[in-house]
């Protein structure tokens, strides 16, 4: 008879406070709802809730809240303060995030695709893997920020400070980079495609094994940056400052590179095969065993130059100026040089070269 009425008990017990359990559940949801709307009530540690696509949270402190995997979707955070917010794998694809902060915050593999960034401050954020095509990041503040491994492709970093940057792997192909600051910045590896740097700060920046294959780098300051076996072929860097770079093994495939200052670079096995270097200032470039078969030098500046073993059969060295240029074993096969003037070394390699070559010991041993 004890044990019936214990479990009629516990039954009453278990029917009166299940509703009263939900209604304690839901009020805190809601007080945490409206503690990060409201700047009044406090902050809570975490959103106890996943969806918020769409919501009005413009001006909203989330500063050092856990968001990871929340879904922001199109949501509007113009404003907002989200400086060290956990957003790890948080979705923000079409998100409003207009001079957000986002310093400091974590935001690797998150999902930022068409994302509006302008003049937000990410500075030192992790945005690791994350997903930023066609995500207009204009005027953004990316300094030190890590991106290894993100696709920014075709995303919009007109003027963006990407300075010191790590961008190790990461895509941006067709990205437009116009104006940036990516001075010391890590972009081993990266893929440019296609990008637009017309006047890109690249001054000191990690370039190894990048593709910039029909890129636009018109202007651009790459002067002592590091290229060494990166892909340039067909590329604009007409006026580019190339100054103390390093180029070495790089290819360089019809790219365009006139009147570019290539002073003390680095070129050495450099495959410059039908490179537009019209006017260009090569002085005391290092050109040793380059390959500029058929490359356009018409106007050039070489003087000082290490031309070492350098291939320039079918080149076009109209006017330039060879002054205490090293052409030592180069091969000038069917090259065109008339107008020369300057002193060659020993050893130049030079085959039915048409105009004339006054004060010049060149030795032809075709035959």
């Amino acid at each position: 008879m004890i044990r019936e009425i214990l479990i009629v008990g516990v039954i009453v017990l278990i029917v009166v406070m299940l509703p009263i359990a939900f209604n304690v559940a839901f009020s805190a949801s809601d007080r945490g709802y409206d503690a990060f709307l409201n700047p009044d009530l406090p902050v809570p540690e975490f959103v106890p809730f996943e969806d918020l696509r769409y919501y009005e949270l413009s001006g909203v402190d989330l500063q050092d809240i856990e968001l990871s995997f929340i879904l922001f979707s199109g949501a509007n955070l113009t404003g907002a303060n989200l400086r060290g917010a956990d957003l790890w794998s948080a979705d923000l694809s079409t998100a409003d995030l207009r001079d957000a902060n986002l310093r400091d915050a974590m935001l690797s593999t998150a999902d930022l695709r068409s994302t509006n960034l302008q003049g937000a401050d990410l500075r030192g954020a992790d945005l690791h893997s994350a997903i930023l095509s066609i995500a207009n990041l204009r005027d953004a503040d990316l300094r030190d920020v890590v991106l290894r491994g993100a696709i920014l492709q075709d995303a919009d970093l007109r003027d963006a400070n990407l300075q010191g940057a790590d961008l190790w792997f990461a895509d941006l192909s067709g990205a437009d980079l116009s104006g940036a600051d990516l001075s010391d910045a890590n972009l081993t590896s990266a893929n440019l495609l296609d990008s637009n740097l017309r006047d890109a700060n690249l001054q000191g920046a990690d370039l190894w094994s990048v593709n910039l294959r029909d890129a636009n780098l018109q202007g651009a300051d790459l002067s002592i940056a590091k290229l060494p076996t990166a892909d340039l072929r067909y590329a604009n860097l007409r006026d580019a400052n190339l100054q103390g770079a390093d180029l070495r093994d790089a290819i360089l495939l019809g790219t365009n590179l006139t009147g570019a200052n290539l002073q003390d670079v680095n070129l050495r096995l450099a495959y410059l095969r039908s490179a537009i270097l019209q006017g260009a200032d090569l002085r005391d470039a290092n050109l040793q065993g380059a390959y500029l078969s058929s490359a356009n030098l018409r106007d050039a500046n070489l003087q000082g130059a290490d031309l070492w073993s350098a291939d320039l059969r079918g080149a076009e060295l109209s006017f330039v100026r060879f002054d205490g240029t090293n052409l030592r074993a180069a091969n000038l096969w069917y090259a065109e040089i008339a107008g020369l003037y300057g002193a060659f070394t020993d050893y130049v390699l030079v085959c039915d070269y048409v105009g004339g070559v006054s004060g010049l010991a060149i030795m032809l041993p075709c035959d």
